[in-house]
């Protein structure tokens, strides 16, 4: 059985994975010994193989959590798909997604094997969520906010017409100095997009960080 939970809010998502628990587990020590949480990102092939495939304890299943599923290799997927077959009498295993988007491949790849549960719907970020963000110093959720957009197909030169825009609104907030400065730095920006001298999420993400110091100040 593989469970994947889509969602930005973990706090439910451990709530379900707790009452997961208390349905294979007897008790805590059985958890101890045959639940195993693995991180997609930085998982091989061979300790993915491992974990699959080990028998359980003190159960009569064995629990694998895949925190960031959406970041497993093609390899790490396909060899969940040819296991899970062979091991389904006693495996159960649950896959972490943070979006729909990044669960919608997992779905389709264990379609036949998977119970899709989604937590929190997800509204779909702007350019408002970013100069929100920008506005607020808050680098992490901006850089955060800025990649999504790029791989949502935000166009670029979109963003920079809205991050201008909030810059000139919230000017009456900002010193005259740090507000010429930040335009100098849009315009610079501006021009390496279009002259195609940086990538343009580089460029999006060095003026993210420099008007973020400047709120700052």
């Amino acid at each position: 059985m593989i469970y994947l939970l889509c969602g930005l809010d973990n706090q439910i998502k451990e709530k379900k994975i707790a009452e997961i628990k208390a349905k294979i587990f007897p008790s805590r020590e059985a958890v101890s010994f045959d639940c195993q949480t693995l991180h997609g990102p930085k998982l091989d092939n061979a300790t993915l193989k491992k974990s699959l495939i080990t028998l359980p304890s003190l159960s009569k299943k064995r629990l694998v959590i895949i925190r960031q599923a959406d970041k497993l290799t093609i390899e790490n997927k396909n060899l969940i798909a040819l296991i899970i077959d062979d091991v389904k009498d006693f495996l159960v295993i649950i896959l972490d997604a943070e979006t729909a988007k990044a669960g919608g491949a997992l779905k389709k790849k264990f379609a036949k094997q998977i119970k899709v549960l989604h937590f929190e719907d997800e509204r779909k970020l702007g350019v408002f969520d970013l100069t929100r963000a920008i506005s607020k110093n808050k680098k992490i959720d901006a850089l955060k906010t800025l990649a999504q957009l790029l791989d949502d197909g935000t166009y670029p030169l979109q963003l920079m017409g809205g991050i201008l825009w909030e810059w000139k609104k919230n000017r009456p907030r900002l010193s005259s100095e740090n507000f010429k400065q930040g335009l100098l730095d849009l315009r610079e920006a501006d021009f390496n997009i279009k002259r195609s001298r940086l990538r343009s999420d580089y460029t999006l993400e060095v003026l993210v960080i420099k008007l973020c110091s400047l709120r700052a100040c």
